[in-house]
């Protein structure tokens, strides 16, 4: 037991660059024969479902509270362990993934120890049974030790997240005996830190270990990268999980993921699950560059509303997390994007300090639109009237910008050359005026404009302060069937 507590305490200051620590999948001790090391604790109790051994000691440095509010002889600490595990077993298994390998005696193993200061868990391969696994958690999670989730809160999110690695190795069964993901391990704590909000939605520590990605939203998305001082292990990108889920409308998405990684021969370079990922969305239409580009689109608005009835959230907990760091840069300055990955993003933000239409224009030998995609987001001083477009057809074209509006563009590659591929003229125009009506600012008042109109009166777009104004024609600050009865009577000249 002592040399047991004596390599986790060493084995913490080799793969933590902070106090807290979040999970230990990925660490040296993966290559020890941990049947020689497994913690010794005078208890143990069988769940209620027959599926978990839950180790725990009654005295000593280990010992879990002796409360036991049901006088049945074990201690509440251990019941809501059992309750844990068995809701993050059960809850895995109705959303369809494979149910974890269990250990030679067919049972699975939590372990209930003192854990080092700001330690929360691990989840520990079984190198007798190919990919199987047990968990070790803490045995309190006081506050003095853990934050900002402590003790029960702590302890449940915790046991999700390292249950869901012992699931994750299911998928990677058919592969090498003890295989450990040589590249892009980032996506297991990605899908683990994700889990356990699924899985604890009121509890929310995941929100927490979101700093890394917000800070470093053009980071690659391989940088992440267990093990590596100054980098995150996949916490951070715990919120792309919830994207993909809602924003393809496939409650699945994230298990599909690993369905594929199962059926794959061993990866071999970095950008793997990246391509996987791309893969899947092709099902629905899309591909990785473009949903790495509208999620940190997305994330330049959080905090901005309360809920998800807008059209920028892609889930309500954005609500909680700062925006993503973005550096202003002079509209006096030319705009150029270039030298990205296509598992990246380019991020320019421009502040404009006055009403104005922005010409944008590409420029690039060998430009094809069909390589990139790219998007705009606009935060306006209101955000009511934060919008975001994506961009498939090739410049010119212009956008209308408010008083105080702050333009990101964002782009991701597909494929071809990344090198000096859009240019922002420095020259935009503070004289301008459209009819009435012309709400696509083409100098043609048309059916598309009526369309522009139904869809913001439905909301389903969002337009400028500048462009609302031109489309409401009775002038009473509402957007309404007036407003297409009038457009329309312009359109076919009564």
């Amino acid at each position: 037991m002592k040399n047991f507590l004596l390599l986790v305490f060493f084995l913490s200051f080799i793969f933590c660059d902070s106090k807290i620590t979040k999970c230990g999948l990925f660490s040296e001790y993966q290559n020890r024969d941990w049947d020689d090391w497994r913690p010794v604790l005078s208890d143990s109790i069988l769940s209620s479902d027959d599926y978990f051994m839950i180790h725990f000691d009654r005295i000593g440095i280990d010992a879990v509270s002796e409360t036991d509010s049901d006088g049945d002889g074990t201690p509440d600490y251990v019941e809501a362990v059992e309750e844990a595990a068995m809701h993050s077993k059960d809850l895995l298994l109705a959303m369809g993934y494979l149910p974890a390998i269990e250990d030679n005696n067919d049972i699975y193993d939590i372990y209930i120890l003192e854990m080092q200061s700001g330690y929360y868990g691990v989840n520990v391969p079984d190198l007798i049974v190919n990919n199987a696994s047990f968990v070790v958690i803490d045995n309190e999670y006081e506050p003095s030790d853990f934050g900002p989730t402590t003790e029960l809160d702590a302890m449940r999110v915790t046991t999700a997240h390292e249950f869901f690695h012992a699931v994750q190795r299911s998928y990677i069964d058919n592969q090498l005996p003890g295989y450990q993901y040589d590249h892009d391990r980032y996506f297991m704590e990605l899908s683990s830190t994700w889990f356990e909000d699924v899985a604890y939605s009121e509890i929310n520590d995941y929100v927490n270990w979101a700093d890394f990605y917000l800070a470093n939203p053009e980071q690659e998305i391989s940088d992440y990268i267990p093990n590596t001082p100054g980098t995150d292990p996949g916490y951070a990108l715990a919120l792309f999980g919830h994207y993909l889920t809602k924003v393809y409308d496939d409650e699945n998405i994230m298990k599909r993921v690993w369905i594929k990684i199962s059926n794959d021969p061993i990866p071999n370079h970095q950008g793997y699950v990246r391509d996987v990922i791309d893969e899947v969305l092709n099902d629905h239409s899309s591909d990785f560059s473009d949903a790495w580009a509208d999620f940190n689109a997305r994330n330049l608005y959080n905090g901005e509303f309360e809920n998800e009835y807008n059209l920028i959230y892609y889930f309500e907990d954005q609500k909680y997390f700062d925006p993503i760091d973005t550096q202003l840069i002079s509209s006096d300055d030319d705009v150029n994007i270039s030298n990205i990955s296509d598992e990246g993003v380019r991020i320019k933000s421009i502040d404009i300090d006055d009403t104005s239409i922005f010409d944008i224009d590409y420029v690039g030998a060998g430009y094809d639109p069909a390589d990139y995609s790219i998007w705009f987001a606009i935060e306006s001083t209101e955000n009511c009237n934060h919008r975001k477009f994506h961009i498939n057809n090739p410049p010119p074209f212009d956008i209308i910008l408010d008083e105080n509006d702050k333009l990101h563009m964002l782009y991701t590659l597909i494929e071809g050359d990344p090198s000096d591929l859009i240019n922002v003229p420095t020259e935009y125009t503070l004289d301008f005026g459209f009819s009435p009506g012309d709400a696509n600012l083409n100098d043609l008042v048309a059916v598309d404009d009526a369309v522009i109109l139904i869809s913001v009166i439905l909301e389903s777009m969002k337009l400028s302060i500048y462009q609302s104004e031109l489309i409401d024609l009775n002038n009473n600050n509402t957007l309404n069937v007036v407003d297409v009865v009038e457009l329309v009577n312009i359109i076919f000249g009564n």
